[in-house]
């Protein structure tokens, strides 16, 4: 069972890596380029908006967690819990 679940767990991590974290990591490298602010370019202008504070560095954070960390989750490197969660199994 626990095969089966890491299965889907790496699936949902290459998935979320391809699907939105090339995106993010695109505009960023493309402002980069361009010589744009960071923080008027993706996710920032956005979180900015809301309120939040720090945009940059959230939004920066945002894209890690959604090409880097979930590419790495779809590796491997992230495995969860070797043993059942629940103390009676």
């Amino acid at each position: 069972m626990i095969d089966t679940e890491l299965l889907l767990l790496r699936t949902a991590g290459f998935l979320l890596a391809f699907t939105f974290g090339i995106q993010k990591i695109g505009w960023y490298a493309t402002a980069f380029h361009a010589g744009k602010p960071l923080s008027s370019i993706g996710l920032a202008p956005l979180i900015a908006h809301v309120g939040f504070p720090l945009p940059v560095i959230l939004a920066l954070w945002i894209m890690l967690n959604e090409s880097i960390a979930a590419f790495f989750i779809g590796l491997g490197f992230y495995r969860g819990s070797q043993r059942p969660a629940s103390p009676w199994e």
